[in-house]
């Protein structure tokens, strides 16, 4: 009967009509805990589309599912498996390069990230460094 989001960082709560998928009320709350970090963009480059656990490419035509088995790759338009990557990888976060072409996957535990083929699942590397916790954009360099 309602869809529920909250943030406790941010102190945010949202009630959302499952039918319609229209928010029916927000709420901004006191946080459980003032918040440690602040993000700044600097400049006007394009960034990819990023998410907890699922990312659209830029063309709609593909869904990027992560979980605890790795990557679940939808076709959007028949909404069937379309392949599998990283299988047996437990996830946090996916993010995708402004053009698609690309997925950098954060690994659930040991806080790396995977970059990856977007058409093959191809691993082409990770990003330097280890013990991250979130991924929050991704911007051509």
């Amino acid at each position: 009967r309602a869809i529920f989001a909250a943030n406790a960082t941010l102190g945010l709560a949202v009630d959302i009509n499952p039918t319609e998928l229209t928010v029916r009320q927000s709420a901004a709350l006191e946080p459980v805990a003032a918040s440690s970090i602040v993000l700044a963009k600097f400049g006007h480059q394009e960034i990819g589309p990023v998410g907890r656990r699922v990312v659209v490419a830029p063309d709609g035509e593909t869904i990027y599912a992560g979980g605890s088995t790795g990557i679940l790759v939808v076709d959007a338009t028949r909404l069937t498996k379309a392949e599998g990557f990283l299988e047996g990888t437990a996830l946090a976060a996916l993010g995708l390069s402004p053009d698609g072409r690309t997925i950098f996957a954060l690994e659930a535990g040991s806080g790396r990230i995977v970059v990856l083929d977007a058409g093959s699942g191809t691993v082409l590397g990770e990003v330097p460094g280890e013990g991250f916790d979130r991924l929050l954009a991704v911007v051509p360099w």
